[in-house]
């Protein structure tokens, strides 16, 4: 043993750490891989407890050819010493920053969907050295679809537990904002602020008349259900997965036609009630891919409740819509500005209350936000989409009713759908093909109503 220390510290002493990365990209052909190998396994016991050697290999340039061998594409062996050497450089905290920002964080993470388990407990304690005390390293995780999905994974698998109780350990220990219905109250606060200086500037320049909007507070119980019903969606997801709420939401037009019926004595043609039905149904079905072993391991842990806030939110939905339809027919002129202006108001003052004086998950925001500065940046860019998106959803509400901007929406999750599904290259199933003709005969049919109805005005 003491042969092989002096042995290392004459490598070491001679400076060959910094010049064995240069083997990792000098050598071609068929010998290349058992050269690089080698070179890789050279430097990480050179490097073992040896920070100058770190920061030696880290100025010579050596972290870039290291990290192109942390690659899923090629042999196992090879990713296992790459991933050695990224440990062994982690190690030292002097050198974690350089290895971040060579993009270790998500090289180490693509490593994790290989199927070796060596690969993988490798990248794991490399990824957890990188992320140790580093907010700005646990951000670049957070902020990687890849390595995210790839951490679920391995903690939801069962057959190797290593890899999951650290996966687990891992994902843990990132800092995530969990209460995201605080979201919900910052976006309505943008769109109130938004749609408020918009509507003064109509005021102002004689576009809208005062005498023709409706009053602030006739928005008030629409506010209610507007607060609440997107919250409970949100919270369905704590219990069951995506594609079921998409399922269970799909049926919204159901609860807009049968608020309006009940609540405020509305018609509609029984073709439109089939369309409606038709395109629920083919969203559905395109959502719903069918089960599998990765669904059941994905099952939810209470899908009843789940299940039941999603009724809640469709109902409150429903009233929201319908409410808003009945202010627009007994303020023919009102503005699709002012009701987004005071529908927004009031969202934002029930949530501000619940936010900041009921949960205190206000304050948990402006933290957040105070400790990742980029999480900021993403959540105004969030509000300020959706403020330019509430533009034309309350046009819409004014201009053609309720249904019609639920067709809209729910067409629109439809093609998220569908360019989610083309953009990652998933084939179709035979369900989903179905889905797809349904809601375009749906759509088909409403398109042909909406015309021959226009026709019939035109006429008149």
């Amino acid at each position: 043993m003491a042969v092989a220390d002096e042995l290392q510290a004459k490598i070491v002493s001679g400076g060959v750490v910094a010049r064995l990365h240069r083997l990792l990209t000098a050598v071609s052909g068929t010998d290349a891989h058992t050269v690089q190998l080698n070179a890789l396994a050279c430097l990480t016991e050179a490097l073992r407890d040896r920070e100058a050697e770190a920061e030696a290999l880290v100025a010579a340039g050596g972290l870039a050819p290291v990290l192109q061998l942390c690659d899923p594409a090629l042999p196992a062996r090879l990713q296992e010493a790459a991933a050695d050497v990224a440990c062994a450089v982690a190690c030292s905290e002097a050198t974690r920053a350089a290895l971040a920002e060579q993009g270790a964080v998500g090289k180490l993470a693509a490593l994790l969907a290989t199927p070796n388990h060596d690969v993988q407990v490798r990248a794991l304690m490399g990824l957890g050295m990188l992320l140790s005390q580093s907010d700005a390293n646990q951000l670049l995780v957070a902020k990687d679809s890849t390595a995210v999905a790839n951490l679920m994974a391995l903690i939801r698998q069962q057959e190797d537990q290593d890899c999951k109780i650290i996966a687990r350990d891992i994902f843990t220990g990132l800092e995530r904002f969990k209460n995201l219905e605080a979201l919900n109250g910052a976006q309505a606060l943008t769109c109130f602020l938004w749609a408020g200086i918009i509507l003064q500037v109509m005021l102002l320049t004689g576009q809208v008349k005062g005498s023709d909007l409706a009053s602030w507070h006739s928005y008030w119980r629409a506010g209610i259900t507007n607060s609440v019903g997107p919250a409970c969606g949100m919270y369905a997801l704590k219990n069951i997965t995506y594609s079921a709420q998409v399922l269970a939401k799909s049926c919204k037009m159901v609860p807009v036609m049968l608020m309006g019926v009940l609540l405020h004595g509305k018609r509609y043609t029984g073709l439109e009630y089939m369309c409606m039905t038709l395109i629920g149904l083919g969203v559905a079905a395109f959502a719903q891919k069918g089960s599998s072993k990765v669904a059941s391991k994905l099952a939810s842990p209470n899908p009843a409740l789940g299940y039941s806030l999603c009724l809640v939110n469709l109902a409150f939905d429903g009233y929201t819509n319908a409410a808003q339809d009945h202010i627009n027919e007994k303020h023919r002129k009102n503005s699709p500005i002012h009701m987004m202006c005071w529908m927004n108001f009031w969202t934002a003052l029930y949530y501000g209350l619940y936010m900041f004086v009921l949960s205190g998950t206000g304050m948990e925001l402006v933290g957040f936000c105070a400790r990742h500065p980029d999480a900021l940046l993403d959540i105004v860019l969030f509000c300020l989409c959706g403020a330019v998106g509430q533009l034309f959803i309350f046009g819409t509400i004014k201009t053609f009713g309720a249904l019609v901007t639920t067709l809209v929406c729910t067409t629109r999750k439809f093609f998220n759908i569908l360019l989610s599904v083309v953009w990652n290259g998933n084939p179709l199933l035979p369900n989903q093909w179905l889905g797809v003709g349904m809601v375009f005969t749906g759509l088909l049919v409403q398109g042909w109503m909406k015309s021959k109805r226009h026709g019939k005005k035109k006429a008149e």
